[in-house]
């Protein structure tokens, strides 16, 4: 195992100089190993022309683009903290994770290149980070609260990659095409790290377009694509008859619960190998789903499991080593090693299975439920393209349950149907229609925005 990103990426570069490292699709271009070490070392030798030290913290609020790529490598190169921002972000909450980020330097579209090509291309491991020093501070999402700060290490992100890698069984030379947004673990780490595992190649996309995805796939022979549900259920209006994808090893899913329906339906139609990676982005990937069951697969290499009050809890070198100044936060997730996933489940035969999240359980009469449960129900309906499940308070039961739909379908339809499949007790108490589910930009559901919507109608 390599000291630190700067080792592995010069080595990679010693062995395949010549090869080629990153696809840009926008611009149908293809970069070494070797360019994109010199542009990298320009970009590394600039931030330190900042007065960049070890412990600084360098924001980005960019697009998918070679600059993201080239400024994140850099950062990596000098071992500073990277903190990608999704640019989609309201201006108000932007505002409030660089206020408690406090960045030494934050950079948008357009300002890398255009600073640091005038610098040399030859930077050496001035600070030499070692695997303990942190690497990457990620907000999660922020789907049901206040979103924190997510500090990774060297170990965290290199093992993550490493272990990923080898799980899935990665060929040598792999062309890998991450759908994922660059400023999301599941975009970054992929696309710029597990290449240089596997001597490989990461197609860059400014974002996803399911009219271009086949297309793609074919004109660049990709082996492994990561995506999400949202992008396999658009992806389900394309016909991909035309193509030669005799290249594509597997499609692989990440960053929320894959629904066995979606994925049985998606592999009907395409006949390609459809994989679900279930982890946490302070976890990093924890186990991989390789069959049509429902269950969220079997623990990848190197990652320990185990049940404790019916919550999975986890060990490896991939976890988070901290939230970022939440030490009573760290504290909770992280007891003697272990991280708390807060995802209730269960183990069968080696496969581990969801019943619901802990902080998501609906609490009916003292009676656990689960919202996703719920949705499923929904979700098998012939009319009924979306649903969400949340709980809201009663003062009778303490909580009960509203699902959204949306769909061709009525709500005396729907509750039929949902009495043809659930028990009374788990019904919802009110069945809402609407024209589309608020999610984030990688598929997860806002509850707070469903909460709104309720109130405001």
């Amino acid at each position: 195992m390599h000291r630190n990103f700067y080792e592995l990426f010069k080595s990679k570069v010693k062995e395949h100089k010549d090869k080629v490292y990153l696809i840009d699709s926008a611009a149908d271009t293809k970069i070494t190993y070797e360019q994109c070490d010199k542009i990298t070392d320009k970009v590394a030798n600039y931030l330190i022309s900042k007065g960049i030290a070890p412990d600084n913290i360098i924001t980005a609020i960019m697009g998918n683009t070679l600059e993201y790529v080239y400024l994140a490598i850099g950062a990596f190169k000098v071992g500073v903290i990277f903190n990608p921002l999704n640019p989609r972000l309201s201006k108000q909450e932007i505002k409030e994770m660089l206020d408690n980020t406090n960045p030494k330097l934050v950079f948008y579209d357009g300002d890398v290149l255009k600073e640091s090509d005038k610098f040399p291309d030859n930077y050496k491991d001035k600070f030499k980070p070692n695997l303990d020093k942190e690497m990457l501070l990620l907000y999660t999402s922020g789907t049901t609260g206040k979103p924190k700060g997510i500090i990774l290490t060297q170990e965290s992100v290199l093992y993550g990659a490493l272990n990923g890698a080898k799980s899935v069984k990665l060929r040598d030379n792999l062309v890998l095409f991450d759908l994922l947004p660059l400023h999301f673990s599941g975009g970054l780490i992929p696309a710029l790290i597990v290449p240089l595992y596997t001597n490989g190649s990461s197609i860059i996309v400014p974002r996803f377009n399911n009219d271009d995805f086949w297309k793609l796939i074919e004109k660049y022979r990709a082996n492994c694509m990561y995506v999400v549900p949202t992008m396999l259920s658009m992806l389900l209006d394309t016909d991909a008859s035309g193509y030669d994808l005799s290249c594509v090893d597997f499609i692989l899913n990440s960053s929320d619960y894959l629904p066995k329906e979606l994925s049985m339906t998606f592999k009907n139609k395409f006949k390609l190998p459809l994989y679900d990676i279930y982890g946490l982005s302070e976890t990093m990937a924890i186990t991989i789903r390789t069959e049509d069951n429902d269950s969220i697969g079997k623990p990848l290499i190197g990652v320990e499991i185990k049940i404790i009050d019916g919550e999975i809890v986890v060990k490896s070198k991939t976890l988070m080593k901290e939230y970022f100044k939440m030490p009573e936060e760290t504290k909770k997730v992280i007891r003697n090693g272990w991280f708390y996933t807060g995802d209730l489940g269960y183990e069968k035969d080696g496969n581990y299975y969801i019943t619901g999240r802990k902080k998501e359980i609906i609490i009916k009469g003292g009676m656990n439920i689960s919202p996703k449960q719920i949705s499923e129900v929904f979700l098998k309906h012939r009319n009924v393209t979306d649903a969400a499940t949340i709980g809201v308070p009663d003062k009778k039961y303490g909580e009960q349950i509203v699902t959204f739909v949306v769909g061709k379908a009525n709500k005396k339809e729907l509750m039929e149907f949902a009495k043809k499949h659930l028990t009374k007790f788990k019904l919802p108490k009110e069945i809402r229609v609407i024209d589309k589910i608020p999610r984030t930009h990688l598929g997860k559901i806002k509850k707070d925005e469903l909460i709104r919507l309720l109130k405001a109608q």
